[in-house]
């Protein structure tokens, strides 16, 4: 074999070489953002829980003083089957359809009187962390600080809810909303023989008392 012909097989050589390592790493770099696209997909999950957050503060403070359309908006942010479930518990399984709308109503009412309760214009709301729970859940952090710097922390428990996101639960200083409710509701219901109409009325008197 010729010089000429031992420089042309070396040449073949390194250029086969140099295209299996531009296409190895052309894979390399496929896979790299194929891995990356689930992580950067949910981080905009994740700040639209956020968002939302943001937007049901908003309206909770324009709605304040108008309670049946802060109820009406609280009942398009807040996932009211499962919450409406988680609180009533045992009791809800043996409930008729009509009871459990009544109970929906009157717990999404009481939802709307605790957040014009907790939100008002003299607090300083900001969102501090969002965390991920399990399945698509995420609880959004916050804080609310009034003008003598005192803290109160407000955390929102939220599920993916159509093209946005519902609350299922807020913690309140560490105090989750529907383990409380849960826990009064059934000593109230105890009381009134396991009734969910009379607790139905029960809240909604309550309710009134508040307003």
């Amino acid at each position: 074999m010729s010089v000429a012909e031992v420089m042309a097989a070396r040449d073949d050589t390194a250029s086969r070489c140099l295209d299996r390592l531009r296409a190895g790493f052309g894979h390399l770099v496929l896979a790299t953002l194929l891995a990356l696209a689930p992580v950067a997909a949910l981080a905009a999950d994740v700040q639209g829980a956020a968002v939302a957050v943001n937007r049901i503060y908003g309206q909770t403070l324009a709605n304040a003083d108008m309670p049946e359309k802060l109820a009406e908006m609280v009942g398009k942010v807040v996932d009211l089957d499962g919450l409406s479930a988680q609180v009533l518990g045992p009791a809800w399984d043996g409930a008729s359809q009509v009871d459990r709308a009544d109970f929906e109503a009157a717990l999404r009412d009481v939802i709307a009187v605790e957040l014009a309760r907790r939100l008002h214009p003299d607090l300083t709301f900001a969102i501090t962390a969002i965390k991920p729970l399990r399945d698509d859940d995420v609880v959004v952090l916050s804080t609310l600080t009034r003008a003598d710097g005192r803290v109160t922390r407000l955390d929102w428990k939220m599920r993916p809810c159509g093209d946005s996101w519902c609350i299922f639960d807020l913690i309140g200083d560490g105090a989750s909303f529907s383990v409380a409710r849960r826990n009064a509701y059934a000593l109230r219901l105890d009381a009134l023989n396991g009734s969910v109409p009379a607790l139905v009325r029960s809240i909604r008197a309550e309710i009134g008392a508040k307003l």
